[in-house]
Protein backbone atom coordinates (compact mmCIF):
# COMPACT_ATOMS: atom_id res chain seq x y z
CA UNK A 1 0.00 0.00 0.00
CA UNK A 2 1.10 3.30 -0.81
CA UNK A 3 0.73 6.21 1.43
CA UNK A 4 1.93 9.65 1.48
CA UNK A 5 2.00 11.45 4.80
CA UNK A 6 2.56 15.15 5.59
CA UNK A 7 3.98 16.08 9.13
CA UNK A 8 4.69 19.40 10.61
CA UNK A 9 7.62 19.81 12.87
CA UNK A 10 9.74 16.97 14.38
CA UNK A 11 6.79 14.04 14.14
CA UNK A 12 8.57 11.31 11.75
CA UNK A 13 11.72 12.80 11.57
CA UNK A 14 13.65 9.45 11.81
CA UNK A 15 12.14 8.13 9.06
CA UNK A 16 12.69 11.01 7.00
CA UNK A 17 16.25 10.57 8.67
CA UNK A 18 16.44 7.37 7.17
CA UNK A 19 15.61 7.82 3.51
CA UNK A 20 17.81 11.11 3.50
CA UNK A 21 20.62 8.97 5.01
CA UNK A 22 20.85 6.91 2.37
CA UNK A 23 20.03 9.09 -0.63
CA UNK A 24 22.05 12.39 0.82
CA UNK A 25 25.28 11.00 3.01
CA UNK A 26 25.88 7.48 1.17
CA UNK A 27 24.71 8.08 -2.80
CA UNK A 28 25.64 11.61 -2.97
CA UNK A 29 28.99 12.01 -0.12
CA UNK A 30 26.85 15.00 1.48
CA UNK A 31 28.18 15.83 4.66
CA UNK A 32 25.44 14.54 7.25
CA UNK A 33 26.21 17.72 9.23
CA UNK A 34 25.21 19.76 6.41
CA UNK A 35 22.59 17.49 5.63
CA UNK A 36 20.66 17.74 8.51
CA UNK A 37 20.24 21.26 10.11
CA UNK A 38 18.00 23.17 12.34
CA UNK A 39 14.86 24.01 10.11
CA UNK A 40 14.02 20.10 10.11
CA UNK A 41 11.91 20.16 13.63
CA UNK A 42 10.29 23.73 12.86
CA UNK A 43 9.15 22.53 8.74
CA UNK A 44 6.49 21.10 6.86
CA UNK A 45 7.57 17.49 5.75
CA UNK A 46 6.16 14.92 3.38
CA UNK A 47 6.87 11.23 3.59
CA UNK A 48 6.00 8.75 1.48
CA UNK A 49 5.47 4.97 2.43
CA UNK A 50 5.16 2.03 0.63
CA UNK A 51 4.54 -1.19 2.44
CA UNK A 52 4.66 0.76 5.93
CA UNK A 53 8.60 1.53 4.56
CA UNK A 54 9.33 4.92 4.11
CA UNK A 55 11.00 5.20 0.61
CA UNK A 56 10.88 8.96 -0.29
CA UNK A 57 10.70 12.55 1.65
CA UNK A 58 10.55 16.42 1.19
CA UNK A 59 10.32 19.37 2.92
CA UNK A 60 9.14 22.83 2.96
CA UNK A 61 11.12 25.94 4.73
CA UNK A 62 10.36 29.77 4.83
CA UNK A 63 13.70 32.48 4.40
CA UNK A 64 12.55 35.43 4.33
CA UNK A 65 8.65 34.41 3.96
CA UNK A 66 10.00 32.56 1.12
CA UNK A 67 9.18 29.09 0.70
CA UNK A 68 11.57 26.64 -0.64
CA UNK A 69 11.39 23.50 -1.11
CA UNK A 70 13.87 21.29 -0.46
CA UNK A 71 15.79 17.65 0.94
CA UNK A 72 13.47 15.53 -2.21
CA UNK A 73 14.85 12.54 -1.87
CA UNK A 74 13.39 9.10 -2.98
CA UNK A 75 15.21 5.60 -2.38
CA UNK A 76 17.04 4.37 -5.24
CA UNK A 77 15.07 1.00 -5.79
CA UNK A 78 11.69 3.09 -5.90
CA UNK A 79 12.70 5.69 -8.25
CA UNK A 80 10.71 5.72 -11.64
CA UNK A 81 7.47 5.32 -9.63
CA UNK A 82 6.66 9.34 -9.32
CA UNK A 83 7.47 9.18 -5.97
CA UNK A 84 8.97 12.59 -6.27
CA UNK A 85 6.47 14.13 -8.32
CA UNK A 86 4.09 13.21 -5.73
CA UNK A 87 6.27 14.55 -3.02
CA UNK A 88 6.82 17.76 -4.74
CA UNK A 89 3.12 18.58 -5.60
CA UNK A 90 1.58 17.93 -2.20
CA UNK A 91 4.61 20.73 -0.41
CA UNK A 92 3.32 22.43 -3.63
CA UNK A 93 -0.08 22.63 -2.39
CA UNK A 94 0.95 22.95 0.92
CA UNK A 95 2.52 26.44 -0.10
CA UNK A 96 -0.45 27.72 -1.93
CA UNK A 97 -2.98 26.78 1.01
CA UNK A 98 -0.77 28.61 2.86
CA UNK A 99 -1.38 31.80 0.45
CA UNK A 100 2.35 32.06 -0.94
CA UNK A 101 2.38 33.40 -4.39
CA UNK A 102 6.10 32.45 -5.01
CA UNK A 103 8.14 28.98 -4.43
CA UNK A 104 11.16 28.55 -5.04
CA UNK A 105 13.73 25.69 -5.34
CA UNK A 106 17.54 24.69 -5.14
CA UNK A 107 17.81 22.27 -7.89
CA UNK A 108 20.81 19.74 -8.39
CA UNK A 109 21.37 20.42 -12.10
CA UNK A 110 20.77 16.38 -12.91
CA UNK A 111 17.22 16.83 -12.06
CA UNK A 112 16.22 20.82 -13.40
CA UNK A 113 14.32 18.52 -15.90
CA UNK A 114 11.88 17.09 -13.65
CA UNK A 115 11.28 20.24 -11.69
CA UNK A 116 10.78 22.01 -15.06
CA UNK A 117 8.40 18.96 -15.85
CA UNK A 118 6.07 20.35 -12.87
CA UNK A 119 6.51 24.11 -14.11
CA UNK A 120 8.90 25.58 -11.93
CA UNK A 121 11.40 28.17 -14.36
CA UNK A 122 14.79 28.58 -13.74
CA UNK A 123 16.52 31.84 -13.07
CA UNK A 124 20.12 32.88 -12.20
CA UNK A 125 23.79 30.99 -13.14
CA UNK A 126 24.84 27.42 -11.75
CA UNK A 127 26.23 27.52 -8.41
CA UNK A 128 27.81 24.67 -6.06
CA UNK A 129 25.85 23.51 -2.68
CA UNK A 130 27.77 20.94 -0.60
CA UNK A 131 29.52 19.92 -3.26
CA UNK A 132 26.68 19.25 -6.43
CA UNK A 133 26.25 22.07 -8.70
CA UNK A 134 22.61 23.68 -8.49
CA UNK A 135 20.63 26.08 -10.22
CA UNK A 136 17.49 27.92 -8.71
CA UNK A 137 13.98 27.59 -9.49
CA UNK A 138 10.74 29.11 -9.18
CA UNK A 139 7.21 28.13 -9.29
CA UNK A 140 4.01 30.70 -9.45
CA UNK A 141 0.82 28.90 -9.51
CA UNK A 142 -0.47 29.73 -12.67
CA UNK A 143 2.81 27.79 -14.25
CA UNK A 144 1.94 24.46 -12.42
CA UNK A 145 1.61 21.68 -14.94
CA UNK A 146 -1.30 19.70 -13.89
CA UNK A 147 -0.15 16.38 -15.80
CA UNK A 148 3.25 15.22 -14.97
CA UNK A 149 3.48 13.50 -17.94
CA UNK A 150 2.63 16.41 -20.32
CA UNK A 151 4.92 19.29 -21.46
CA UNK A 152 3.46 22.85 -20.56
CA UNK A 153 3.10 24.87 -24.58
Amino acid sequence: MLYAETIHGSKGLEDQYLVREKVFVIEQNIDRNIERDNYDKNCYHVVVYESNIPVGTGRVIYIDNTPLIGRIAVLKEYRGKQYGDLIVRKLIDHCFKHGDKRIIVHSQVSVVKFYEKIGFIAFGNIYNEAGIEHLSMYLVQENIIKNCHKKRD
